[in-house]
């Protein structure tokens, strides 16, 4: 998998605590209760023997309703606008109008595409940080949906910034596509990818 879908599912265990999902992790029960000698045990007569006490709040009403965890997300790895589900590409060479980009090949960018709970989403990893959201495929153009786009925000440095800020710049507009079984290749007027599978 791609780093983007560890992301997603790190975004989404958190959500899970979050919603309460993790209420009372790590919480040890009460252990019994310690009695000096000669002291009366809780639920026992004087001289009988200790009769079973209920744990705390047991036969309380409950003061909310039981929390349900957000369900899992579906994915779907069927093919989407004509490409593979569930499959890494990986630059391998591209080029924009001020000549070939070599660390495309040593530096590479991913891509990879599913359908999450009914809805086309790819994910996009930059020598730095990664990135994934909803987007449209329709066999010879793909648009990124930029308001629900999430990127990871680790603090890129030296090339890998300028790397970064250049895949972001390039699908900050509709690129249209080619996939010939192994090879895809993307274009619009900021530049040229190709990946390998």
């Amino acid at each position: 998998m791609w780093r983007t879908t560890a992301m997603l599912a790190a975004a989404m265990a958190a959500a899970a605590l979050v919603t309460g999902c993790g209420d009372g992790l790590g919480a040890k029960p009460p252990g019994p209760a310690a009695t000096s000698p000669g002291a009366t045990a809780p639920g026992s007569t004087p001289g009988g023997p200790a009769q079973p006490t209920p744990p705390d709040g047991a036969g309380d009403a409950p003061s909310s309703a039981p929390r349900t965890p957000d369900p899992t997300p579906s994915e779907d790895c069927s093919d989407v606008g004509g490409l593979p589900g569930c499959v890494t590409f990986t630059s391998v060479s591209g080029s924009d109008p001020s000549g070939p980009l070599p660390w495309l090949g040593t530096d590479p960018v991913s891509f990879s595409v599913r359908t999450v709970n009914g809805r086309v989403t790819v994910g996009i990893g930059t020598p730095c940080n990664g990135g994934g959201g909803p987007a449209e495929l329709d066999g010879a153009t793909l648009t990124v949906d930029h308001s629900q786009f999430a990127q990871t925000l680790i603090a890129c440095l030296g090339p890998q910034a300028d790397y970064e800020r250049w895949t972001w710049n390039l699908i900050a507009e509709p690129v249209s596509y080619a996939y010939d079984g192994t090879t895809l290749t993307w274009s619009n007027p900021r530049g040229t990818v190709v990946f390998r599978r």
